[in-house]
């Protein structure tokens, strides 16, 4: 009897091992995993990222092939690449393809000049608005502000910006409007985080915490191939806890008419032409108030300065399955203008997803 308990004994102690070596195996495979995953996190190379906005739109008072405005769009399609080149060097390249073809958009590098001091050259938005520097997949409304819509252009330059304290400052010349002729547009943006951390690179109140978060900027760009072609813009958000608040206003200097390649933003939203820019000083206000953790309802008034006498107002509710990566938009937006085409409803329901 002893024997056999002996035995038995004997092959339990011997078999330990074996499965302990086993586990040993499993745990080094289990960890040799999440070392290639981290190194994969942070490497250097190119990262591709983007999103897919699709929207139906309804009007009335709208035309689309002779027929009322009521089908389904993609307003953005954008794949983005960036990504590391070197200790102190990135870059960022991006396509949208919502016409059906490969458009170009941003094409540029970044480097570091000193601690808190950067460059960037390439094709790039101009430092202006708020509202025209954040991702389409980042905005309150299914379409920017009218003022941002204008200020989210890109052109080829050079740039100098930096962080200090409460302070960011944007510095740069573009080709302008006569491309590359000698004659280029200069700008240069001031923004303080005037409470707290400030405000981010996004338009509501959705993800911006209990604190209070207050900000604050004024831009300036002047075209020199363009007489009296200088803008002003001065801007501002907040949050507080579920509100949030923005207001924006902008002096576009005399000039010539049709000299900005730009016409009233409320109207040309909806591929409608109406009057230049120069000599107009156009404002907008938008507020939110989240309602619960995944519904956010939104308020726009904007006023266009124009001898038309164009003004909009926008309603709105969001939806935020996975914050801004993705939600879906709700708006109705009401123009009352004395251009041709006159006054106009348009109703529409968007999803965006971000990958």
């Amino acid at each position: 009897m002893n024997k056999l308990v002996y035995s038995a004994l004997a092959i339990t102690l011997c078999s330990v091992p074996g499965i302990a070596s086993d586990n040993w195996s499993s745990l080094d495979q289990e960890l040799n995993s999440l070392s290639a995953s981290l190194q994969a996190q942070t490497q250097s190379g190119p990262k591709i990222g983007g999103w897919v906005i699709s929207s139906f739109r309804a009007s009335s008072d709208l035309q689309s092939g002779g027929n009322d405005l009521q089908g389904f769009q993609i307003d953005s399609a954008r794949v983005e690449i960036t990504g590391d080149a070197g200790n102190t060097y990135n870059y960022k390249v991006s396509f949208d393809f919502s016409t059906g073809a490969a458009v170009l958009k941003d094409a540029y590098a970044r480097w570091e000049i000193a601690n808190g001091v950067n460059g960037k050259m390439g094709r790039y938005k101009t430092a202006f608005f708020q509202s025209g520097l954040i991702s389409e997949n980042r905005t309150l409304f299914l379409e920017r502000t009218a003022l941002g819509d204008i200020f989210k252009s890109r052109d080829l330059g050079f740039e100098v910006n930096g962080e200090f304290d409460m302070l960011k400052w944007a510095v740069g010349a573009q080709n302008g409007s006569d491309g590359q002729g000698d004659e280029h547009k200069f700008y240069g943006r001031l923004r303080a985080n005037l409470m707290g951390n400030g405000t981010g690179m996004v338009e509501g109140a959705h993800g911006s915490g209990d604190d209070s978060s207050l900000s604050g900027s004024i831009a300036w760009q002047d075209d020199g191939n363009v007489d009296d072609g200088t803008i002003i813009g001065v801007e501002v958000q907040m949050t507080s806890g579920p509100f949030s608040i923005a207001g924006e206003i902008a002096d576009f200097d005399k000039g010539t008419a049709g000299a900005f390649g730009i016409t009233n933003g409320i109207l040309s939203q909806w591929g409608v032409v109406g009057g230049d820019v120069a000599d107009t000083t156009p404002w907008g206000v938008t507020g939110s108030y989240m309602f619960t953790d995944m519904y956010e309802a939104a308020v726009r008034y904007e006023d266009a300065d124009d001898s038309e006498d164009t003004s909009s107002i926008k309603l709105g509710v969001n939806r935020y399955v996975q914050n801004h990566d993705i939600k879906w938009q709700v708006e109705w937006q009401t123009v009352k203008t004395d251009n041709a085409i006159g006054d106009f409803d348009v109703l529409g329901v968007g999803l965006a997803v971000s990958f």
